[in-house]
């Protein structure tokens, strides 16, 4: 069988070999046009690009993402004091 078949646009993948592209169905199916991609605009896309997106905010809540940070202030205020007492006991 020397077919390679038919596939219908939008629907790659699938073939129709034989008397099966003649059937009423498949007929109208390879008729209509492949539905077109929505168009988007550069500008509409950029509108959706914030710093979520970006990853610069981990967080979509900004009362947690204010915890968050001032979670880590204290982290480094801790580290900070250590490193502080640790040095004035070595210089004892």
């Amino acid at each position: 069988m020397a077919d390679g078949g038919v596939s219908l646009p939008g629907a790659e993948g699938y073939k129709y070999f034989g008397a099966a592209k003649n059937l009423p169905r498949v007929r109208e199916m390879f008729a209509k046009e492949a539905p077109a991609a929505p168009k988007t605009s550069l500008k509409e896309m950029n509108k959706k690009v914030d710093d979520y997106y970006l990853g610069l905010i981990t967080t979509s809540d900004e009362t947690e993402a204010a915890q968050d940070l001032k979670h880590l202030e204290d982290i480094e205020a801790a580290a900070e004091s250590r490193m502080h007492n640790d040095g004035a006991a070595l210089q004892l």
